[in-house]
């Protein structure tokens, strides 16, 4: 492996450089950030990672308010814990026919390790600070048992 595989190899250490080298680019936060939360990205790796994540879905809620169109949430764990189901749900709300053989799903890596307890709270009071009402209601199943009080 070079360049940049070499570099950032696909595990908890690459992925923990890839954010430091991230994280070392401070103009966002220098020009664009006010001290609020300056402060609340300090302690969160990849945080601009984390606060694209949060405007994307303040932005997708909002839309999808605003245009009334349909929609649907769906999350990772409901394909590993109740995937038959899932599946059904989504064709359903597509409306469109089974068809075909459905594979079973593959559950992935999970990334919990990749941080630390300290870094997952964090993360957390970032969400919950910076979501709408709307958006915390669907990050906030991310707590993993971190007991961040609810959003008022």
């Amino acid at each position: 492996r070079t360049g940049w595989a070499a570099r950032f190899p696909n595990n908890k250490f690459g992925f923990r450089q890839w954010c430091r080298q991230e994280d070392s680019n401070s103009l966002m936060i220098q020009r664009w950030v006010d001290k609020k939360l300056s402060a609340a990205l300090a302690a969160v790796p990849c945080r601009g990672e984390f606060f694209r994540y949060i405007q994307w879905h303040n932005f997708a809620i909002a839309t999808i308010q605003r245009l009334g169109v349909p929609s649907m949430t769906l999350f990772y764990e409901e394909y590993i814990s109740r995937f038959r189901e899932t599946h059904h749900r989504l064709l359903e709300f597509l409306e469109l026919p089974q068809t075909g053989r459905v594979e079973e799903f593959k559950a992935g890596k999970r990334y919990t390790d990749y941080y630390s307890s300290m870094e997952r709270l964090a993360i957390l009071r970032l969400m919950k600070e910076y979501s709408s009402h709307e958006t915390w209601g669907v990050l906030r199943r991310f707590d993993l048992g971190l007991a961040i009080p609810e959003k008022s």
